[in-house]
Protein backbone atom coordinates (compact mmCIF):
# COMPACT_ATOMS: atom_id res chain seq x y z
CA UNK A 1 0.00 0.00 0.00
CA UNK A 2 1.52 3.34 -1.04
CA UNK A 3 1.43 6.60 0.93
CA UNK A 4 -1.43 8.06 -1.13
CA UNK A 5 -3.62 5.03 -0.43
CA UNK A 6 -2.79 5.18 3.29
CA UNK A 7 -3.75 8.87 3.45
CA UNK A 8 -7.03 8.13 1.65
CA UNK A 9 -7.89 5.46 4.20
CA UNK A 10 -7.10 7.86 7.06
CA UNK A 11 -9.37 10.53 5.61
CA UNK A 12 -12.24 8.09 5.11
CA UNK A 13 -11.98 6.33 8.45
CA UNK A 14 -14.34 8.66 10.31
CA UNK A 15 -17.33 8.43 7.96
CA UNK A 16 -19.44 5.54 6.75
CA UNK A 17 -23.04 4.67 5.93
CA UNK A 18 -25.78 2.59 7.47
CA UNK A 19 -28.42 1.04 5.24
CA UNK A 20 -31.93 0.66 6.65
CA UNK A 21 -34.43 -0.62 4.15
CA UNK A 22 -33.88 1.42 0.99
CA UNK A 23 -32.35 4.39 2.81
CA UNK A 24 -28.71 5.02 3.58
CA UNK A 25 -27.70 7.18 6.53
CA UNK A 26 -24.27 8.76 6.93
CA UNK A 27 -22.68 7.77 10.22
CA UNK A 28 -19.48 8.97 11.86
CA UNK A 29 -18.88 5.85 13.90
CA UNK A 30 -20.12 3.59 16.69
CA UNK A 31 -20.45 3.73 20.44
CA UNK A 32 -19.16 0.46 21.87
CA UNK A 33 -19.18 -1.10 25.32
CA UNK A 34 -18.50 -4.58 26.58
CA UNK A 35 -19.01 -6.95 29.46
CA UNK A 36 -16.24 -9.41 30.34
CA UNK A 37 -16.69 -11.65 33.37
CA UNK A 38 -15.89 -15.18 34.59
CA UNK A 39 -12.98 -15.58 32.15
CA UNK A 40 -10.13 -18.03 32.56
CA UNK A 41 -8.28 -18.67 29.32
CA UNK A 42 -4.70 -19.68 28.64
CA UNK A 43 -2.36 -17.49 26.63
CA UNK A 44 -2.06 -20.20 23.94
CA UNK A 45 -5.84 -20.33 23.58
CA UNK A 46 -6.07 -16.54 23.36
CA UNK A 47 -3.36 -16.44 20.66
CA UNK A 48 -5.33 -19.05 18.69
CA UNK A 49 -8.52 -16.96 18.95
CA UNK A 50 -6.68 -13.79 17.86
CA UNK A 51 -5.39 -15.59 14.77
CA UNK A 52 -8.91 -16.78 13.93
CA UNK A 53 -10.19 -13.19 13.81
CA UNK A 54 -7.06 -11.80 12.09
CA UNK A 55 -5.82 -9.73 15.04
CA UNK A 56 -2.08 -9.62 15.73
CA UNK A 57 -0.91 -11.98 18.48
CA UNK A 58 1.24 -9.19 19.94
CA UNK A 59 -1.90 -8.36 21.96
CA UNK A 60 -1.38 -11.58 23.95
CA UNK A 61 1.70 -10.76 26.07
CA UNK A 62 3.17 -13.05 28.67
CA UNK A 63 2.61 -11.97 32.25
CA UNK A 64 5.81 -10.67 33.75
CA UNK A 65 7.42 -12.46 36.69
CA UNK A 66 6.14 -9.97 39.29
CA UNK A 67 2.53 -10.18 38.11
CA UNK A 68 2.53 -13.99 38.13
CA UNK A 69 4.14 -14.06 41.58
CA UNK A 70 1.60 -11.60 43.01
CA UNK A 71 -1.29 -13.72 41.73
CA UNK A 72 0.23 -16.95 43.01
CA UNK A 73 0.80 -15.47 46.46
CA UNK A 74 -2.77 -14.19 46.58
CA UNK A 75 -4.06 -17.74 46.09
CA UNK A 76 -1.80 -18.95 48.90
CA UNK A 77 -3.24 -16.38 51.33
CA UNK A 78 -6.01 -18.80 52.33
CA UNK A 79 -5.71 -19.35 56.11
CA UNK A 80 -2.44 -17.42 56.25
CA UNK A 81 -0.99 -13.93 55.92
CA UNK A 82 1.58 -13.28 53.20
CA UNK A 83 3.68 -10.16 53.62
CA UNK A 84 6.64 -8.70 51.74
CA UNK A 85 9.74 -8.68 53.95
CA UNK A 86 12.44 -7.33 51.65
CA UNK A 87 12.98 -6.55 47.97
CA UNK A 88 16.58 -6.09 46.78
CA UNK A 89 18.25 -6.32 43.36
CA UNK A 90 19.24 -9.90 44.23
CA UNK A 91 16.26 -11.31 46.11
CA UNK A 92 12.67 -10.75 47.14
CA UNK A 93 11.40 -12.38 50.31
CA UNK A 94 7.98 -12.96 51.87
CA UNK A 95 6.85 -14.23 55.24
CA UNK A 96 4.04 -16.77 55.47
CA UNK A 97 2.19 -16.58 58.79
CA UNK A 98 -0.42 -19.24 59.54
CA UNK A 99 -3.70 -18.00 60.99
CA UNK A 100 -5.66 -20.27 63.34
CA UNK A 101 -9.14 -19.84 64.79
CA UNK A 102 -9.14 -21.34 68.28
CA UNK A 103 -11.20 -21.39 71.45
CA UNK A 104 -10.11 -18.72 73.92
CA UNK A 105 -11.22 -17.60 77.35
CA UNK A 106 -13.79 -15.24 75.84
CA UNK A 107 -14.84 -17.48 72.95
CA UNK A 108 -13.32 -17.78 69.48
CA UNK A 109 -10.06 -15.95 68.81
CA UNK A 110 -7.30 -15.86 66.21
CA UNK A 111 -3.72 -16.93 66.78
CA UNK A 112 -0.74 -16.47 64.47
CA UNK A 113 2.29 -18.64 63.92
CA UNK A 114 5.26 -17.98 61.65
CA UNK A 115 5.15 -20.64 58.98
CA UNK A 116 7.96 -19.86 56.54
CA UNK A 117 10.14 -17.24 54.90
CA UNK A 118 10.09 -17.50 51.10
CA UNK A 119 13.15 -16.15 49.28
CA UNK A 120 13.25 -15.81 45.49
CA UNK A 121 16.64 -15.45 43.82
CA UNK A 122 16.17 -13.00 40.94
CA UNK A 123 19.46 -13.82 39.17
CA UNK A 124 18.75 -17.56 39.35
CA UNK A 125 15.26 -17.12 37.89
CA UNK A 126 16.56 -14.84 35.12
CA UNK A 127 19.28 -17.34 34.31
CA UNK A 128 17.22 -20.54 34.33
CA UNK A 129 13.59 -19.44 33.89
CA UNK A 130 12.79 -22.10 36.49
CA UNK A 131 10.85 -20.47 39.32
CA UNK A 132 10.96 -23.51 41.62
CA UNK A 133 14.75 -23.65 41.33
CA UNK A 134 14.90 -19.96 42.27
CA UNK A 135 13.03 -20.56 45.55
CA UNK A 136 14.99 -20.96 48.76
CA UNK A 137 14.39 -21.39 52.51
CA UNK A 138 10.96 -23.02 52.38
CA UNK A 139 9.51 -26.47 52.82
CA UNK A 140 9.28 -28.74 49.73
CA UNK A 141 5.47 -28.66 49.98
CA UNK A 142 5.21 -24.85 49.94
CA UNK A 143 7.94 -24.62 47.32
CA UNK A 144 6.14 -26.99 44.97
CA UNK A 145 2.71 -25.40 45.50
CA UNK A 146 3.97 -21.84 44.96
CA UNK A 147 5.93 -22.84 41.84
CA UNK A 148 2.90 -24.65 40.42
CA UNK A 149 0.66 -21.61 40.97
CA UNK A 150 3.32 -19.27 39.55
CA UNK A 151 3.61 -21.28 36.33
CA UNK A 152 -0.18 -21.49 35.99
CA UNK A 153 -0.66 -17.74 36.38
CA UNK A 154 2.22 -16.97 34.03
CA UNK A 155 0.11 -18.45 31.22
CA UNK A 156 -3.44 -17.71 32.41
CA UNK A 157 -5.62 -14.70 31.58
CA UNK A 158 -8.56 -13.57 33.71
CA UNK A 159 -11.38 -11.08 33.01
CA UNK A 160 -9.25 -8.03 33.89
CA UNK A 161 -6.49 -9.17 31.53
CA UNK A 162 -8.87 -9.64 28.60
CA UNK A 163 -10.49 -6.26 29.29
CA UNK A 164 -7.07 -4.57 29.25
CA UNK A 165 -5.95 -6.36 26.06
CA UNK A 166 -9.21 -5.48 24.29
CA UNK A 167 -8.66 -1.83 25.20
CA UNK A 168 -5.13 -2.06 23.79
CA UNK A 169 -6.44 -3.54 20.53
CA UNK A 170 -8.96 -0.75 20.03
CA UNK A 171 -6.52 1.98 21.08
CA UNK A 172 -3.85 0.78 18.65
CA UNK A 173 -6.02 -0.39 15.76
CA UNK A 174 -9.30 1.49 16.13
CA UNK A 175 -8.59 5.15 17.07
CA UNK A 176 -11.05 4.88 19.97
CA UNK A 177 -12.07 7.82 22.14
CA UNK A 178 -13.27 7.26 25.70
CA UNK A 179 -16.63 8.98 26.23
CA UNK A 180 -16.43 8.64 30.02
CA UNK A 181 -13.53 9.62 32.30
CA UNK A 182 -13.76 6.14 33.85
CA UNK A 183 -13.72 4.42 30.44
CA UNK A 184 -16.15 1.57 29.65
CA UNK A 185 -17.92 3.47 26.84
CA UNK A 186 -16.00 4.33 23.69
CA UNK A 187 -16.41 5.93 20.28
CA UNK A 188 -14.95 4.05 17.28
CA UNK A 189 -14.77 5.70 13.82
CA UNK A 190 -16.96 4.14 11.13
CA UNK A 191 -13.96 2.92 9.15
CA UNK A 192 -13.15 0.41 11.89
CA UNK A 193 -16.42 -1.51 11.70
CA UNK A 194 -14.48 -4.66 10.72
CA UNK A 195 -12.46 -4.41 13.93
CA UNK A 196 -15.65 -4.21 16.00
CA UNK A 197 -16.94 -7.36 14.31
CA UNK A 198 -13.62 -9.14 14.89
CA UNK A 199 -13.71 -8.17 18.58
CA UNK A 200 -17.27 -9.47 18.92
CA UNK A 201 -16.17 -12.77 17.38
CA UNK A 202 -13.11 -12.91 19.64
CA UNK A 203 -15.19 -12.58 22.82
CA UNK A 204 -17.48 -15.32 21.52
CA UNK A 205 -14.53 -17.72 21.34
CA UNK A 206 -13.25 -16.80 24.82
CA UNK A 207 -16.38 -17.92 26.63
CA UNK A 208 -17.32 -16.91 30.14
CA UNK A 209 -19.79 -14.02 30.36
CA UNK A 210 -18.51 -11.94 27.45
CA UNK A 211 -20.22 -9.70 24.95
CA UNK A 212 -19.53 -6.52 23.02
CA UNK A 213 -22.34 -4.19 21.96
CA UNK A 214 -22.27 -1.32 19.49
CA UNK A 215 -24.60 1.43 18.35
CA UNK A 216 -24.19 3.54 15.18
CA UNK A 217 -23.85 7.31 15.63
CA UNK A 218 -25.19 9.67 12.90
CA UNK A 219 -22.89 12.32 11.48
CA UNK A 220 -24.67 15.28 13.07
CA UNK A 221 -23.35 18.35 14.90
CA UNK A 222 -24.32 17.22 18.40
CA UNK A 223 -22.53 13.87 17.97
CA UNK A 224 -19.45 15.57 16.54
CA UNK A 225 -19.30 17.93 19.53
CA UNK A 226 -19.50 15.07 22.04
CA UNK A 227 -16.66 13.18 20.33
CA UNK A 228 -14.61 16.36 19.88
CA UNK A 229 -14.86 17.27 23.58
CA UNK A 230 -13.79 13.78 24.65
CA UNK A 231 -10.96 13.67 22.10
CA UNK A 232 -9.56 17.07 23.13
CA UNK A 233 -9.57 15.96 26.79
CA UNK A 234 -7.64 12.80 25.87
CA UNK A 235 -5.10 14.68 23.75
CA UNK A 236 -4.55 17.27 26.48
CA UNK A 237 -3.93 14.49 28.99
CA UNK A 238 -1.56 12.66 26.62
CA UNK A 239 0.46 15.81 25.91
CA UNK A 240 0.68 16.65 29.63
CA UNK A 241 1.85 13.14 30.49
CA UNK A 242 4.51 13.18 27.77
CA UNK A 243 5.67 16.66 28.78
CA UNK A 244 5.90 15.57 32.43
CA UNK A 245 8.12 12.61 31.49
CA UNK A 246 10.45 14.79 29.42
CA UNK A 247 10.61 17.55 32.05
CA UNK A 248 11.43 14.99 34.77
CA UNK A 249 14.46 13.84 32.79
CA UNK A 250 15.56 17.41 32.05
CA UNK A 251 15.16 18.51 35.66
CA UNK A 252 17.12 15.50 36.96
CA UNK A 253 19.81 16.13 34.34
CA UNK A 254 19.83 12.46 33.32
CA UNK A 255 21.10 10.97 30.09
CA UNK A 256 18.67 8.80 28.13
CA UNK A 257 18.91 5.94 25.67
CA UNK A 258 18.03 6.10 21.99
CA UNK A 259 15.13 3.77 22.76
CA UNK A 260 13.70 6.27 25.26
CA UNK A 261 13.69 9.16 22.79
CA UNK A 262 12.43 7.04 19.87
CA UNK A 263 9.53 5.75 21.95
CA UNK A 264 8.41 9.26 22.86
CA UNK A 265 8.78 10.58 19.32
CA UNK A 266 6.66 7.62 18.20
CA UNK A 267 3.96 8.51 20.77
CA UNK A 268 4.00 12.10 19.54
CA UNK A 269 3.53 11.01 15.92
CA UNK A 270 0.68 8.73 16.95
CA UNK A 271 -1.08 11.69 18.62
CA UNK A 272 -0.69 13.75 15.44
CA UNK A 273 -2.03 10.83 13.41
CA UNK A 274 -5.16 10.73 15.57
CA UNK A 275 -5.66 14.47 15.09
CA UNK A 276 -5.33 14.11 11.30
CA UNK A 277 -7.87 11.28 11.29
CA UNK A 278 -10.48 13.24 13.22
CA UNK A 279 -9.84 16.58 11.48
CA UNK A 280 -10.54 14.92 8.12
CA UNK A 281 -13.88 13.78 9.55
CA UNK A 282 -14.98 17.36 10.17
CA UNK A 283 -14.56 17.70 13.94
CA UNK A 284 -13.16 21.22 13.62
CA UNK A 285 -10.11 20.75 15.84
CA UNK A 286 -7.65 23.62 16.21
CA UNK A 287 -4.78 22.01 14.29
CA UNK A 288 -2.49 25.03 14.74
CA UNK A 289 -2.56 24.56 18.50
CA UNK A 290 -1.66 20.87 18.26
CA UNK A 291 0.99 21.32 15.57
CA UNK A 292 2.69 24.06 17.62
CA UNK A 293 2.58 21.93 20.77
CA UNK A 294 3.94 18.93 18.87
CA UNK A 295 6.87 20.88 17.42
CA UNK A 296 7.78 22.28 20.83
CA UNK A 297 7.54 18.83 22.37
CA UNK A 298 9.68 17.26 19.64
CA UNK A 299 12.40 19.87 20.23
CA UNK A 300 12.35 19.13 23.98
CA UNK A 301 12.67 15.39 23.34
CA UNK A 302 15.52 15.88 20.88
CA UNK A 303 17.11 18.28 23.35
CA UNK A 304 17.15 15.55 25.98
CA UNK A 305 18.97 13.26 23.56
CA UNK A 306 21.84 15.77 23.29
CA UNK A 307 22.63 15.67 27.01
CA UNK A 308 26.12 14.37 27.66
CA UNK A 309 26.00 13.46 31.31
CA UNK A 310 27.82 10.41 32.71
CA UNK A 311 24.97 9.43 34.97
CA UNK A 312 22.45 6.59 35.14
CA UNK A 313 20.61 6.18 31.86
CA UNK A 314 16.83 6.23 31.72
CA UNK A 315 15.67 3.21 29.71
Amino acid sequence: MNETQQNTIKKNVLLGSLKEGTKEHEIMGYIIWWNINSVNVTRNEFVKYLERVNIDKKYAPKHNYRSALTRALKVMEENRLVRLVEDTPQTVSFQFTAEHRVEGEDGKELTYEKEAIIVVSKPKYQETGDFEAALDKCSPEIKHQLALLFNQHREMYNSSDITRYLQNIFRSEGDIVSLRPQGSVYFVPAGHKDLIESAEELLGYIGGVCNLENMPIPNVEQAREVVKTALVAELDEDFKKLESEVDAVLNDNKAVTETWTDARISRLKKMLGRIECYVSGGLGLNTNKWETSAKEMEQKILGVRKLDVPTEEVA
